[in-house]
């Protein structure tokens, strides 16, 4: 079955390459970087913009910050990466035939309109939406200290400003999306140390992990297909400090604001420069805690995606 891992941002880079499977006699028309186990950068993998044989097996591409594992074909594979600085965004689709798709976009800050959440009705659509009810897990394993206790609370509450449109503009309608938590799992979210997708196991984990960065907060693979999406999960970096209570915040940022975020990324909203104080703006400073609630543009989105109820 084809799928698609996809978390939305602005413009991209995109590039085409047709690959078909490896075989003795024609691995020497390879492209350099393609060899089983290896990470290349997206740079690298316009060596093979002509048809050709290629081992990818385990190959992780990376535009330096964002990564995922090569997919097999017929799958489609992105990466949201929400950094200290920016945020940044990789997918990679390969479609039955070998060919490969990869678009890298650098979502830093933009150009500003308004500094008010309500008063920009811009949204970016990621080009899916869940059609079913997302059914969702949490891993407890490692969370941060200033959160301890309450993280599973903070995360439903993310993921439920998401499926009831909580605004801070007064806007009245729900999108018709729902989510369902269904409680803790010793299952890790797919994603690996440096923040890498590394495939899909079916189940929806969001989960506490050891990035190896000092900027990135937090990612989101999403998965879909034809515009449905299948599958999410999302990994926190322990580095940071994480908090939930604006009193005294020194240097930590607010766990339910970054995870609405993330939430909005896993129900099919890319990023938006139209207003800093949006909850999908492309970055989010410590001590932020009023993008628990949606702005405008995020609310629109979301209706424009899911319709009213």
């Amino acid at each position: 079955m084809r799928r698609i891992l996809s978390c939305a941002l602005t413009a991209a880079a995109l590039i085409t390459t047709q690959i078909t499977a490896a075989s003795p006699a024609s691995a020497k028309t390879s492209p350099s970087w393609c060899k089983p186990g290896v990470t290349v950068s997206v740079t690298d993998v316009t060596d093979a913009s002509a048809p050709t044989t290629c081992d990818v097996n385990d190959v992780v591409v990376t535009d330096g910050v964002a990564a995922t594992r090569l997919p097999a074909p017929g799958e489609h594979v992105s990466v949201d990466v929400l950094t200290t600085t920016g945020a940044r965004h990789l997918t990679v689709a390969r479609d039955q035939s070998g060919a490969i798709r990869i678009s890298p976009t650098d979502a830093g800050p933009g150009a500003i309109s308004t500094s008010s959440a309500c008063g920009s009705s811009a949204y970016n659509r990621a080009g899916y939406r869940w059609t079913t009810t997302y059914q969702w897990w949490y891993n407890s394993s490692n969370v941060a200290a200033g959160v301890y206790g309450r993280a599973e609370d903070d995360l439903r509450a993310a993921t439920t400003n998401i499926t009831q449109g909580h605004n801070d503009c007064g806007m009245t309608g729900r999108p018709r999306a729902y989510h369902s938590y269904r409680g803790r799992t010793t299952t890790r979210p797919q994603l690996s140390t440096s923040g890498a997708c590394t495939g899909n196991d079916g189940r929806n984990v969001t989960g506490w992990g050891t990035i190896n960065s000092t900027t990135i907060l937090a990612v989101t693979c999403t998965y879909h297909n034809g515009g449905r999406a299948l599958a999410s999960d999302a990994l926190i970096n322990t580095r940071f400090r994480w908090t939930d209570h604006a009193s005294g915040c020194t240097n930590a940022w607010d766990l339910t604001s970054v995870m609405t975020h993330e939430r909005g990324h896993t129900f099919g909203l890319g990023h938006s420069s139209a207003d800093t104080a949006s909850t999908m703006y492309p970055s989010i400073a410590a001590c932020t805690f009023g993008k628990r609630t949606l702005g405008r543009g995020d609310l629109r989105g979301l209706l424009d995606l899911y319709g009213r109820r």
